[in-house]
């Protein structure tokens, strides 16, 4: 068997890696922030980690999409308003702290997910923005909310924050598919819930609720809902008007009663997770018998 030379095999590595990085380049994708600034102009990507964002970043006039991780960024600046292109920005880092309200000038993003930073108040006027999708503000320490949103957005995260209510600005986005809340303090769910038409994903895990609104059995879209970890004491009746339900999350609830079983039986519900409760063991076999079709865990 011939052996293998790891000196020749190691400098064909160096060089496909260099060849990968040089194309890269070439086709406007950078992952070093020092060799982006040296071509600005030819930065279409910029996907960079543990690196220090000077206010060159704004000479990049072409760049489409901004891709930061764990980057030394305090602030996105008023001079955000350069590029025009930015279609994406995705930055993931523990010292952002102020977001200039110039990024509603940015007409063609796409997508703002901004997320392990340091920010407690979100005051920003994205209606202007008529081609965003997906907004993701998760793990911040958002308590106070005053957003002026488009109704394009099909996609909101505030996991892991510090909100105690839901905005009523959330309520006019019909369009929304995807509501993302856990991991919050709410404890109170306003009945203009049923304004949400299209919304096919809420997650509300982890939170301080004790009620829910007879509204939000309207949401006959919804086929996830994710209410664990809550004060929730039990589950009406009118949960027979989500049609579309596939899966049912009750678990870390004081719940004494399982839900109705007649209003379960005419929802598409395909799993139902209802561990950690005051519902008694009878109870839970009845409900995985008549549920014949349905996968309870408990």
């Amino acid at each position: 068997m011939k052996k293998i030379d790891f000196r020749k095999l190691s400098i064909i590595i160096i060089f496909l890696f260099l060849t990968k990085k040089v194309i890269s380049q070439n086709n406007g994708y950078y992952t070093s922030y020092l060799n982006a600034k040296k071509e600005s102009e030819k930065v279409k990507v910029l996907d960079v980690t543990d690196e220090v964002i000077d206010d060159s970043l704004y000479s990049f006039i072409n760049l489409k999409e901004l891709r930061l991780i764990e980057c030394k960024i305090d602030s996105i600046k008023n001079d955000i308003i350069n590029l025009s292109n930015l279609e994406i920005v995705s930055i993931r880092t523990s010292q952002l702290k102020f977001i200039s309200d110039n990024l509603s000038s940015l007409k063609k993003i796409k997508k703002i997910q901004i997320t392990g930073s340091q920010l407690e108040l979100l005051n920003l006027n994205l209606e202007p923005l008529k081609k965003l999708r997906v907004l993701d503000f998760s793990n911040n320490k958002i308590s106070n909310f005053k957003l002026s949103l488009p109704n394009s957005i099909e996609y909101i995260s505030l996991f892991g924050n510090n909100m105690n209510y839901i905005p009523n600005e959330l309520f006019d986005i019909c369009s929304l598919k995807t509501l993302n809340l856990e991991f919050n303090k709410i404890k109170f769910i306003s009945p203009k819930i049923n304004k949400l038409v299209n919304l096919q994903k809420l997650f509300l895990g982890k939170n301080n609720l004790s009620s829910l609104p007879n509204e939000i059995y309207s949401l006959d879209k919804m086929n996830e809902f994710k209410i664990n970890n809550n004060n929730l004491e039990k589950i009406q009746g009118k949960i027979y008007k989500m049609k579309s339900l596939k899966l049912l999350n009750l678990s870390k609830n004081p719940l004494k009663k399982i839900p109705p079983l007649d209003g379960l039986k005419k929802t598409g519900l395909k799993k139902i997770i209802i561990r950690n409760t005051d519902i008694n063991d009878k109870q839970l076999q009845t409900l995985k018998k008549e549920l014949k079709d349905t996968e309870v865990i408990f």
